[in-house]
């Protein structure tokens, strides 16, 4: 499938225009004891093993095996590879992942010693824009690795005979056997690609063949291979080969080209050292099963980098309010008392009344940052963020007849309870709104609710005030609050989500946002262990006793006392994907054109609406409220599948759609329940001007 330019797609795009209108996984994985199942294509499904555990247990059924039927002298020809790719039905469904994305899942092995479900086929490799993604992310590897490259081809004959020629050398090589002896299939639900763990003996002839009629497949390989030379990284004695292949199937009776086209792939493997292999091999009793250990943490180290792990999914923390036909049932009283609120959004910030039935989402939405609007945020009073990866909420508090307790809505008009609602119903003012989102911590492996706006504070509307007063007011006012009610019982430790503010910086401390993000396991998270006072401070709002990094002295909202890093790191350490620039103006409903989010190119997407029987990729805009980007947006096979997967066990059709600068390719990303619309084609063009430009931080000025 070929790729489009950068300046292509957008062209291609543009031309609609005339048709508008206008460390350990076992902390952080809750599998299997406490997730048990998730809801498959196929019913109700098994999340599999944690994941450290099933890879240390796989590479030791696989010693077993070595050490029972092959002798020492074997043990030099033998390949250990571990190889991401997809595991999709065979015969039925070939073309849709086994498992759709289950975040939180561990590891479900396939084949008879595992999943007992229908036969299976592994699609070897990855998209062009994950292989691009995946070796920009050896640059946070550490120092020792070593980069090598090769070229070959490799002729393929039946009996797992190949022959392999170097570029040096095109006609003639050296002939080897390649035996597969055991493989190890592993669905990682969690994550966007499966694993298949492959043993194989190797066996080379002596001399020089040239190349025979009869071959079945013809690959041509350019190779960057990546060796831990030092011991001190992540790799270990592991191998990382980053291969671009292109295979010709050849005529079986005569080994011709026959016309036929050659498949272009990107593939991914690790390759156990055969040294380490070797001493592993040798080793016995308590000094191999550590062997064993090692080789399985630093393997899964590099697999969580490579294939970044989906820890949580929000469904696991929310209820959903049920509602009758016609807004009746047992929630129908929340939501008229909700949509009633929704009105008053609407009038105190002057967007209008209502309050029925069609009602969108109320809440503010931020635009890209482009170029030109850097001298704005420059100029003006901009308050700075780190843009959380979390899910869009609003959390109303009601206190009536018709409903009692907190509620989320979610973008998608969507109403939710969650642990301890009736608890923080009681702690906050009746009738207040706050606006912010659900977000997985990576230091508690729970989720909070992360508040970044207050637009009523009880029956006082917030809206029309600048947003430093608003600012003000949550860390003044709803945070003492729920401290009070942690104090006096009402708020139970780990019986409710946990509200915490979050922190804004002035524009010209945005070195301390930068400075608080980092790299890990495949993410960028934000840590942030500044005591909780140091910031109240920082607001204007009075020095509390102590303050200072760390939490070593401090007090914090609802009282001075010590804040220990690790209550900080429970509050402020999670996935980041940009920066928000929030001006220090009134709340304004709807899209506001002052209110700016810059992201990391890697992550800068786009929600289109999305069928499958045809395929089709809508945008919204145009005479009928949508139009179609077809021929504009491909996605490759293997993320092809992984749709299929999701949509078949989901009524979601929105997807969120990357970019790749590099490929010219589509990438997907995930399905957004939370949304009902994709996006409108303005905001297509404008991500699509974020991504030509490419404002960074440098290059913009604004730090």
């Amino acid at each position: 499938m070929s790729g489009f330019s950068l300046a292509q797609t957008m062209a291609s795009m543009q031309s609609h225009t005339a048709a508008l209108e206008k460390e350990r996984p076992g902390a952080e994985m809750q599998t299997p004891a406490q997730q048990q199942h998730f809801q498959g294509p196929g019913g109700l499904q098994n999340t599999g093993e944690e994941p450290f555990t099933f890879l240390a247990r796989a590479l030791d059924k696989i010693r077993s095996m070595i050490l029972a039927d092959l002798p020492a002298t074997a043990w030099p020809k033998v390949e250990i590879e571990a190889r991401l790719g997809i595991f999709c039905h065979q015969g039925r469904n070939e073309d849709e992942r086994v498992f759709p994305a289950c975040p939180g899942a561990g590891i479900i092995e396939l084949g008879p010693d595992g999943w007992h479900g229908p036969p299976t086929r592994f699609f070897s490799g990855v998209t062009s824009g994950a292989f691009e993604d995946m070796q920009a992310s050896i640059a946070h590897l550490g120092g020792g690795v070593v980069e090598e490259h090769m070229q070959e081809v490799v002729y393929t004959y039946p009996g797992h005979r190949r022959l392999r020629c170097s570029a040096e050398n095109p006609d003639a090589g050296v002939l080897e056997s390649k035996r597969k002896v055991m493989h190890v299939d592993m669905a990682m639900p969690a994550a966007p690609y499966d694993v298949r763990l492959t043993v194989a003996v190797e066996d080379a002839e002596a001399g020089q063949e040239h190349i025979q009629p009869g071959w079945e497949s013809r690959r041509s390989k350019l190779r960057s291979s990546f060796r831990d030379t030092l011991g001190n990284c992540t790799l270990g004695p592991w191998s990382l080969d980053f291969t671009c292949v292109r295979t010709l199937e050849g005529a079986r009776e005569g080994g011709r080209e026959g016309g036929r086209e050659e498949e272009a792939t990107t593939e991914v493997e690790l390759e156990l050292g055969a040294e380490p292999l070797h001493t592993w091999l040798a080793e016995k009793g308590e000094k191999a099963d550590k062997e064993t250990s090692r080789l399985a943490s630093r393997l899964l180290d590099t697999l969580k980098r490579l294939n970044p792990v989906e820890r949580a999914s929000p469904g696991k923390v929310l209820t959903p309010v049920m509602m009758g036909r016609g807004g009746g049932g047992p929630g129908g009283g929340t939501m008229e008392a909700l949509r009633a609120r929704c009105g008053a959004i609407l009038q105190a910030a002057g967007s209008g009344g209502g309050g029925g039935r069609h009602m969108k989402f109320p809440g503010i939405m931020p635009v890209n940052l482009c170029r030109k609007d850097v001298g704005r945020v420059q100029a003006g009073g901009y308050w700075l963020a780190e843009k959380t990866d979390g899910v869009r909420y609003l959390m109303f508090v009601l206190g009536d007849s018709r409903g009692e307790g907190a509620f989320l809505m979610d973008r998608s008009m969507a109403i939710s309870t969650f642990p301890g609602a009736e608890g923080v119903g009681k702690v906050l003012p009746a009738q207040s709104v706050l606006d912010g989102e659900l977000v997985y911590n990576c230091l508690t492996s729970s989720y909070i609710f992360l508040v970044f706006d207050l637009l009523f504070w009880g029956e006082e509307a917030m809206l029309s005030q600048p947003f430093a007063q608003r600012l003000q007011a949550i860390h003044a006012r709803v945070m003492p609050a729920i401290e009070a009610g942690k104090a006096s019982g009402t708020l139970h430790p780990g019986r409710y989500l946990p509200v915490v503010g979050k922190k804004f910086y002035r524009r010209e401390d945005l070195h301390r946002l930068f400075a608080r993000v980092q790299e890990e396991e495949g993410h960028r998270v934000y840590r942030d262990a500044t005591c909780v006072s140091h910031y109240f401070a920082y607001l204007g709002l009075g020095a509390r006793e102590g303050g200072g990094e760390g939490g070593g002295e401090g007090g914090g909202e609802g009282g001075a006392r010590v804040w220990s890093v690790q209550e900080c790191l429970s509050r402020y350490y999670h996935k980041t994907d940009g920066i928000v620039f929030q001006p220090d103006v009134p709340y304004r409903c709807g899209t506001d054109t002052r209110f700016f989010k810059w992201k990391w190119l890697d992550t800068v997407t786009i929600d289109f609406a999305l069928t499958l029987t045809p395929y089709r990729v809508l945008c919204g805009g145009g005479a009928t409220g949508s139009l179609d980007l077809t021929k504009q947006v491909s996605l490759e096979a293997q993320d092809l599948r992984r749709l299929r997967a999701d949509m078949a066990a989901s009524r979601c059709r929105i997807a969120e759609l990357g970019f790749s600068i590099a490929t010219g390719m589509w990438t997907y990303k995930m399905l957004r329940p939370d949304k009902t619309d994709p996006n409108y084609f303005t905001t297509v063009c404008t991500t699509m001007l974020e991504l030509a430009e490419g404002v960074g931080r440098k290059s913009s000025g604004i730090g």
